[in-house]
């Protein structure tokens, strides 16, 4: 199971590497890539990118958004990286962001 997870996550990452990217060097995994954030409980929060692998839009579990992000529909510009822990299960991505923005729609 471990693996598969693992597996998962990784393909994620090559998938998505460069969303659009600047051409800056960076150690993220997801570079500047737009989505939107969605509230899917009182205190659960997801990102929901527009670049779609296999014509499915990838959701990403942010790790860090911060409290003026925590905005359901909010449009937002995000990089990160991709956080592997076999001691946990998530249902998305876990994404460690390295920067957000808000931009308008």
């Amino acid at each position: 199971m471990k693996g598969a997870r693992l597996s998962v996550v990784l393909a994620l990452s090559i998938l998505t590497a460069g969303c659009g990217d600047l051409g800056e060097p960076s150690a993220d995994d997801v570079v500047n890539c737009r989505g939107t954030i969605i509230q899917t409980s009182p205190a659960t929060y997801l990102i929901e990118s527009d670049v779609t692998v296999q014509k499915n839009a990838t959701t990403y579990y942010p790790l860090n958004l911060p409290g003026a992000f925590k905005r359901n529909g909010l449009r937002i510009r995000f990089s990160g990286m991709l956080e592997v822990d076999p001691t946990a299960q998530y249902l998305y991505a876990p994404l460690r962001l390295s920067r957000i923005e808000a931009i308008e729609r």
